[in-house]
């Protein structure tokens, strides 16, 4: 019986995992416009990691025109064509105002491009979504409240729109800044790479654990919020018999009730975001000590 319930979840989590990759045949008339706004992000990663060097450059204390943060970051500078003084601050801050700048343009077309795409790919989302449910059989709508579906039309498709334009934005920039960044302290100091690399494993277990409760929470908060949306529509749309009853007050109570219940799983899911971060300042701290 045990066997053939995970058998189950793995066929249910199978299904689930295609038709979330389903979503992205959506992006496919965008290709092209997608790719640019991908390639904007990488270089915006990138720029993250010149300006970070720049600012401790900038704020080394050793004076004269010794660059700081290995040999990857003289290989940029020289690139870059500038002088040999360029360890002097005129220079260094020059250069990361013109940085900022460069980064700022690249960010604002990031996102304009972001944007455009993903509205357009939700507008064509929720056209097919709401076709297929109005060509539904009678027996859906039987099974199914009214108020449960259009709260999922509008509040799952505004997930996946979030996703799409800053979640796995943020995943392929944070990336980009982690893999360049290895490959920069490796130029200045391995010692620190290979520590630093050593302390990785723990964060990870530690991420995956919060991040599956974290995500738990999170969808039950969308299920609360699903619920309370279901209320509302079901004693607007049935605002007569709620008047001929006199039913205001028991659908206050129980609009009252899921609210309070979103707002204690919302706090539950903070706390636990919380301890998180506060493990993660802990352990680097520990980290500079060792």
């Amino acid at each position: 019986m045990e066997k053939e319930n995970k058998s189950e979840k793995k066929k249910v989590s199978k299904e689930s995992f295609r038709r979330a990759l389903g979503v992205f045949r959506y992006l496919k008339p965008h290709a092209f416009l997608f790719s640019i706004g991908l390639l904007l992000l990488v270089i915006s990663g990138l720029l993250v990691i010149v300006i970070t060097a720049l600012l401790g450059q900038l704020v080394n204390p050793q004076a004269g025109s010794e660059i700081a943060g290995g040999a990857m970051t003289e290989k940029i500078i020289g690139s870059l064509k500038f002088s040999e003084g360029f360890g002097t601050g005129g220079q260094v801050l020059t250069a990361l105002v013109g940085l900022l700048i460069i980064q700022g343009i690249f960010s604002f077309f990031r996102v304009y491009i972001f944007s455009y795409v993903t509205e357009n790919a939700m507008l064509a989302l929720r056209k097919d979504a709401f076709s297929t449910i109005i060509r539904m059989p009678m027996q859906f709508f039987n099974e199914r409240r009214v108020g449960d579906l259009s709260s999922r039309l509008s509040s799952d498709i505004t997930t996946i729109q979030e996703t799409l334009t800053v979640t796995m934005a943020e995943f392929i920039r944070q990336t980009v800044i982690i893999v360049v960044g290895i490959g920069w302290l490796v130029s200045y100091s391995y010692k620190l790479t290979l520590v630093m690399l050593l302390s990785l494993p723990v964060i990870i277990i530690v991420m995956v654990l919060f991040g599956r409760f974290i995500r738990k929470l999170g969808k039950n908060t969308q299920d609360k919020v699903a619920e309370s949306s279901v209320i509302v529509n079901e004693s607007l749309t049935g605002i007569v018999n709620v008047k001929s009853f006199a039913n205001e007050i028991h659908e206050t109570t129980r609009f009252t009730q899921s609210i309070f219940s979103i707002k204690d799983i919302a706090m539950k899911s903070a706390v636990w975001r919380g301890m998180f971060g506060t493990f993660l300042i802990i352990f680097y701290l520990v980290h500079l000590d060792l």
